[in-house]
């Protein structure tokens, strides 16, 4: 698990509505000997699919109908969070 993961999961966390439990039970272990990984890339699977689904329910529609210059100026956005995550974490 690397650090480029952890500032994935801090992303996708914001971005979706997960609850605490939610959270919490991903990242319980399932079986005894489950190592470190496992449950934090079952955590980036779970708010992927909630990403997905909100993706899905939002519609085609509502995609055609924002133009490229909002797409851009929202990844431009998401870009400077990430790094400025990045920055406060690296501070530690």
């Amino acid at each position: 698990m690397g650090f480029g993961q952890l500032v994935l999961i801090a992303c996708l966390l914001v971005e979706t509505n997960m609850t605490p439990a939610d959270v919490a039970e991903n990242l319980m272990p399932k079986v005894d000997n489950e190592d470190v990984a496992t449950p934090l890339l079952r955590l980036i699977q779970a708010l992927r699919s909630i990403e997905e689904e909100a993706e899905k329910e939002e519609g085609t529609s509502a995609k055609q109908e924002s133009d490229g210059e909002d797409s851009s100026a929202e990844k431009k956005e998401d870009a400077e969070m990430v790094t400025s995550s990045m920055l406060r974490l690296e501070s530690y």
